[in-house]
């Protein structure tokens, strides 16, 4: 009489754990991009993370109820586009740097118009105003 011994045979999970740990890398990378902007708020960084997440939480849901390979690897290609093209606003910091450029214009338009000052007199002035 011949023994057989029944073992369960479980596929190789592979193609999905790795789709979302590579999902979540660029997710990672992503935010230490945005983290980095000096042009960018706070707020504005804090807002562009929300993005992220919402992506990768998408991108991890697409990637569960995927069934083929294929379609797996097109998820996280796709997460990953969308990903990288999230970035910080730059509104506020931006808009605030054009209005103090535009006062500092305005100031050297005004002392360029002065005719009672001499050119000597209107560099200093020039120079102090560009040191604000």
């Amino acid at each position: 009489m011949a023994t057989t011994t029944s073992k369960a045979i479980l596929p190789k999970v592979q193609v999905k754990p790795a789709a979302r740990q590579s999902v979540g890398a660029k997710a990672e990378a992503q935010n230490t991009l945005i983290d980095q902007s000096d042009l960018s708020t706070e707020e504005e960084r804090l807002a562009a993370k929300h993005l992220v997440e919402q992506a990768l939480i998408r991108a991890i849901d697409q990637i569960n109820h995927a069934d083929k390979t294929a379609q797996v690897n097109q998820d996280s290609i796709n997460a990953q586009n969308i990903i990288s093209k999230i970035k910080p606003a730059t509104t506020v910091k931006a808009t605030a740097l054009q209005q103090i450029q535009n006062i500092a214009t305005n100031k050297i338009n005004l002392i360029k118009a002065n005719n009672e000052a001499t050119d000597e007199e209107q560099n200093a002035a020039i120079a102090q105003v560009e040191q604000e």
